[in-house]
């Protein structure tokens, strides 16, 4: 029983953590897009971040955040309408990153707004070049 009761202290825990850290996105997002937003995630999948919502997620990507709070901003950018503001934040982040699950994160969000030729420079992207679509054209030089 009472190790029950540390798993579930130690949820209740980190939950109380991803909510005080993402607390200040949250609050910024509904002053600006105007509609409820729970998480950084409701911009993940078949909700995407409105253009009023991409420069508060790009401006949170220098921020510390917790890992899957990092995690939602990274995803949420991976969409072609935030290349203008997000693209060299990403790109820059992506040979900052050691991890080989932090690259695929934000090489799999770098896919979703550019070609591999526009970020073949990159080091060890090399790995993830099926993540980009094939024959993107961007309109955007580097």
């Amino acid at each position: 029983m009472n190790d029950m009761n540390d798993r579930l202290e130690r949820r209740a825990a980190r939950t109380a953590r991803l909510a005080a850290d993402e607390e200040p996105i949250i609050a910024e997002l509904v002053a600006a897009v105007g509609v409820a937003v729970v998480s950084v995630y409701d911009f993940v999948g078949e909700r995407i971040a409105p253009g009023e919502a991409i420069p508060i997620l790009t401006r949170h990507l220098g921020i510390k955040h917790e890992p899957n709070v990092r995690e939602g901003i990274i995803r949420a950018l991976g969409i072609p309408t935030a290349r203008d503001l997000a693209f060299k934040p990403l790109r820059d982040a992506y040979p900052l990153e050691r991890d080989p699950t932090w690259q695929w994160v934000i090489a799999n969000a770098l896919a979703g707004m550019a070609s591999f030729e526009e970020v073949a420079d990159l080091p060890r992207i090399d790995q993830y070049e099926k993540l980009f679509p094939k024959r993107r054209r961007s309109s955007r030089p580097r």
